[in-house]
Order: C-alpha cells, then sequence, then structure tokens
C-alpha cells in the first residue's frame, strides 16, 4: 500500500463514507429518505464512491466524480429511474470538495 497517506487510513477511509453518506442522505437523489428510508440508505453508494475516490491519485476533475457518482447509481438501480447527470451535480459537488479536503488531511 502506498505511503501517501500516513494517517490510519482504514479510520479515514470511513470517515469519508460517512461523509458521502451524509451527502447523499441530504441530496436523497432517488427519494428514498423522503419516503421514509434511514439516513443510512445511501451506504452501499457512499462505500462505493470512497473506495473509488480513495484509489485515485493525481488529478482527478469534477466532472469525473459527477460521472462517476451517476454511474454508481445507474449501477444499483434502474437507470432509467436515476435521472440525468446533472441531476447528481450538487451532490458531486459536495463529494468532490469533501474528497479534496480529506486528500489534504492525509498529507498533513
Amino acid at each position: 500500500m502506498s505511503n501517501e497517506f500516513p494517517i490510519d487510513v482504514s479510520r479515514r477511509w470511513h470517515d469519508l463514507e460517512v461523509t458521502i453518506r451524509e451527502i447523499l442522505a441530504r441530496h436523497d437523489p432517488m427519494g428514498l429518505i423522503r419516503m421514509g428510508a434511514p439516513n443510512h440508505e445511501y451506504r452501499p453508494e457512499a462505500a462505493f464512491m470512497a473506495e473509488w475516490l480513495m484509489d485515485c491519485r493525481g488529478v482527478v476533475e469534477f466532472i469525473v466524480v459527477k460521472n462517476e457518482l451517476y454511474g454508481t447509481f445507474c449501477h444499483l438501480f434502474d437507470s432509467a429511474s436515476v435521472g440525468t447527470p446533472d441531476h447528481y451535480e450538487a451532490a458531486a459537488q459536495e463529494i468532490f470538495d469533501a474528497w479534496q479536503a480529506w486528500r489534504t488531511k492525509g498529507k498533513a
């Protein structure tokens, strides 16, 4: 494993996953929270995104994060029900910002 992130990576991965899960619950792209689902309903999507982001090295642009988030929802839900990539823009921006903060914290 790379030493690029010297802090306990598994704990930091969990922190990133929780942050992404909170972002997704707040944006509720599938309307699950509004239908009464628990706030951890988006845990699989958050875990997938956290793992994917943790594996990213170098420069990753926002559009790549947005497309990966959209693709994750297309993969886990019926692609006809997930909407368009633009539907995920605000959540993807917050995830991108959280990931940038996560990376910066790991290099401190």
